[in-house]
Order: C-alpha cells, then sequence, then structure tokens
C-alpha cells in the first residue's frame, strides 16, 4: 500500500525545480536570432572592409563582438582600428586579443589570429606616445588627474603612460586649489614629462567653501516586485492548500476502508466492496503527492525568484530561511522567512 512521500526525500527535487526557474529568468543571451543577425553584421563588416569604408567596418564587427566576441572578431576589430589609424584603440584590441586567443587552445585558426594581432601590438607600439605626470608632495585628499580626458589611475602617478601623439591636454583637480591645465604635445615613441602644480584658491580660503560642492545624494530606487515571482508563489501555495484537501480526503477515504475490514489471527479480513475503495484511497494519496510536490517547487523557486530579484532594494537582501516541517495527519509544512 502506498504512503506518502516523506519531505526529505522531496528536497532535491524542490531544489531543482527552483534551479529551473532561475535558468529560465537568465537564459535570454545567445538565442538563434541573436546569432543570425551577428551572423549577418559580421557578412556586413566584411564588405564594408573590402570597399574601403573601414569605420563602418569597425562599426559592424563591433556589434557582433557585442553579442558574441570570439579571438577572429577581436582580431578583425584590431585590424580595422590599425586601419583608422586608432592608436590606442588598436592597442587595446590586440593586447585583448592575444591575451584571449593565448587562453583558448581550441580557437579556430589561433595560429594565424595569434600572429595577425601581435603584428597590430607592434604596430601600435610603435605609434605611441607617453606622459608621466609628476605630483607635488603631499597632494591633497580629492585630487583628480585627466589626461587627454580620461581619468588617469593612481598607479600611473609618476610611471609612463601611454596616449595617442599629438596635443595632449592634462588637467589636475583637488577641493579648495586652482585647476591645474597643461597642453602637451607629445611624439611619437617619446615620453613626456608633466609637474602639476596646485595653488591655494584664495576664494575657496576665505569663504571656506569647496570649488567643487559634493554631488547631490541619488535619490533611493525601489525596484518593482517582480510579479512573475508573486504569481509562481501563490500557485505554490494554492497547490501546497489543495494537498492538504486531497490528504484530508485520502485519510477519510482509508479510514472508510478499514471500517468494512476485520483484523484475524492470520491477516486482515475486508468485504469485496473494500477494494474499490481501497483504489480510491490509492488515487487520493497519488494526488497529494503530486500536489505537495508540486507546490513545494513553486514555493521555494519563487520565494528564490522574489528575494534575488528585488536588486535595487534601499536596503539590500540580508537573507532568507526555508523551515519544514510535519503536518497533523500526513504531509508537511513549507514556510519561507526573510529580511529587506
Amino acid at each position: 500500500m502506498a504512503s506518502m512521500i516523506p519531505f526529505r526525500s522531496m528536497l532535491p527535487v524542490l531544489l531543482a525545480g527552483a534551479s529551473a526557474i532561475l535558468a529560465c529568468r537568465d537564459a535570454a543571451a545567445q538565442s538563434a536570432t541573436d546569432m543570425g543577425a551577428r551572423r549577418d553584421l559580421l557578412h556586413e563588416a566584411e564588405r564594408a572592409r573590402g570597399s574601403g569604408d573601414h569605420a563602418r567596418a569597425l562599426d559592424y564587427a563591433q556589434r557582433a563582438g557585442a553579442i558574441q566576441m570570439t579571438p577572429s572578431v577581436r582580431m578583425f576589430i584590431a585590424q580595422e582600428n590599425r586601419a583608422l589609424e586608432q592608436v590606442i584603440a588598436a592597442l587595446d584590441s590586440s593586447d585583448a586579443c592575444i591575451r584571449e586567443t593565448e587562453r583558448d587552445a581550441s580557437a579556430r585558426n589561433r595560429d594565424a589570429i595569434l600572429a595577425g594581432c601581435r603584428d597590430v601590438l607592434s604596430w601600435a607600439q610603435q605609434h605611441v606616445g607617453r606622459v608621466v605626470v609628476n605630483l607635488p608632495p603631499g597632494a591633497p585628499t580629492g585630487l583628480r588627474v585627466l589626461v587627454a580626458g580620461h581619468e588617469l589611475n593612481p598607479n600611473f602617478y609618476g610611471v609612463p603612460y601611454v596616449v595617442a601623439p599629438g596635443s595632449v591636454l592634462v588637467e589636475a583637480r583637488a577641493p579648495g586649489f586652482r585647476p591645474f591645465r597643461a597642453e602637451l604635445n607629445v611624439g611619437v615613441q617619446t615620453s613626456t614629462n608633466v609637474a602639476v602644480r596646485l595653488e591655494p584658491d584664495p576664494s575657496v580660503a576665505a569663504s571656506g567653501v569647496a570649488s567643487e560642492p559634493p554631488p547631490p545624494p541619488e535619490p533611493s530606487r525601489r525596484a518593482a516586485i517582480p510579479m512573475g515571482a508573486v504569481a509562481t508563489l501563490g500557485a505554490g501555495a494554492v497547490a501546497l492548500g489543495v494537498s492538504a484537501v486531497f490528504l484530508v480526503v485520502r485519510n477519510s477515504t482509508w479510514n472508510a476502508t478499514l471500517a468494512n475490514c476485520q483484523t484475524a489471527t492470520d491477516g486482515l479480513h475486508c468485504a469485496p466492496s473494500s477494494e474499490t475503495a481501497y483504489q480510491r484511497a490509492e488515487t487520493w494519496n497519488t494526488l497529494t503527492n503530486v500536489a505537495l510536490v508540486a507546490g513545494g517547487v513553486a514555493v521555494v523557486g519563487g520565494a528564490v525568484w522574489l528575494l534575488l530579484g528585488r536588486t535595487s532594494e534601499r536596503r539590500p537582501v540580508v537573507g532568507y530561511r526555508i523551515d519544514v516541517g510535519p503536518a497533523s495527519g500526513g504531509g508537511a509544512w513549507v514556510g519561507i522567512s526573510g529580511s529587506l
């Protein structure tokens, strides 16, 4: 005679259901439509290169790489950077191409790709200049240095920093000091030094107000509750409720079956009509188990979806807990609690 499925044995099924829900939620990448569009973009990039329109070829290749980047696409982008004499972009693209291809031992045309990217890298290294930004002793807190419009990482203070040759603007700003500005003429394969001079701003010293007020705080944003998660939780709760109803009917049917049976020394003797009641009890038992498993999967999956989906809450998710315990008359109950 069948019996209720222990909840412990159902736990792997519940976890597998929750994992399936999360996988469906993040499975949008690399669809057949996207890959078809990627092939069209690469075809257009080759056509543009053949006609000498390198700007359009680069644009198409970068769009294709945004869908899926491969060593061959990375090499194509580096070569188009070179054709357009985008020295810094060619340097970055070729360096990334070499690193990615060396890691991918199964890449098609691996040797040819490495050779092509190394050729672009060698060309770029021969066509760049370098700037060395030297700061005064005791540089103030909050100092920001910009080279050619890009903020300089403090790790590059005092060491050569690669730039495109030509006119390069160096700027420095710090609270309470006058802005520093210097325009350099950087040659190919040369290193140009610039000493940042910071002079106190008298107007700031007199008023006690910083030259650059702090930015206003960003308004707190609360993410919308994923309605799919709420629907999944609701469906799970309904399924668990239905399983409880099925359990009551199953127990009632089973008790009615036993009422038509008598215990003897050689076993349990039941009236012939009890066979039909026994089969009905078996059916209700199966329905109870199915509803319980489906409801548990939906509740656990919906709760995990809800907790992980609210990533933009004003307060981060601290954690959640799933409690399980036996219910009266057989079966089990599932409880989920969390703090946001």
